[in-house]
């Protein structure tokens, strides 16, 4: 009994896991198109319908704990950027590991899981920025 108590709760806290990566991706993108919640509702007045729950982009608070303390953590890192093409390199995460001390965080691999979603969001995001300078 305590097995499967122990297996269902795994499963559900990796369901909260990847629930939170899609979240975190929704709310960085939603910074990147400059669409945040509270603009969503002011256009869906301003259009006179009903906001979609779907289509509302997440709030900071409304993200997971984890989502959070990542999303803390990624902004506290100094960017690379290389300096003749101006190509955004990812973060310096020689500190990273201070941070986690710093801003006591509890669930280290989940959390640092999600700083590499981040980053990757953000790699994505400069690289299409400067393949559109390019065209």
């Amino acid at each position: 009994m305590g097995i499967r108590n122990g297996r269902r709760f795994v499963k559900f806290y990796q369901q909260q896991l990847e629930d939170a990566q899609t979240d975190l991706v929704t709310f960085i993108r939603s910074l990147q198109s400059g669409m945040t919640a509270e603009q969503y509702f002011m256009m869906m007045e301003e259009l006179g319908e009903e906001p979609k729950p779907e289509e509302i982009p997440p709030r900071f608070e409304d993200l997971l704990a984890e989502a959070q303390e990542a999303w803390q953590i990624y902004q506290s890192l100094q960017d690379i950027w290389e300096g003749m093409s101006g190509t955004f390199m990812g973060k310096n995460k020689a500190g990273m590991f201070d941070l986690f001390r710093v801003y006591e965080v509890e669930n280290v691999r989940e959390v640092m899981s999600l700083v590499s979603t981040i980053e990757n969001e953000y790699m994505k995001y400069y690289m299409e920025k400067q393949k559109s300078k390019k065209h």
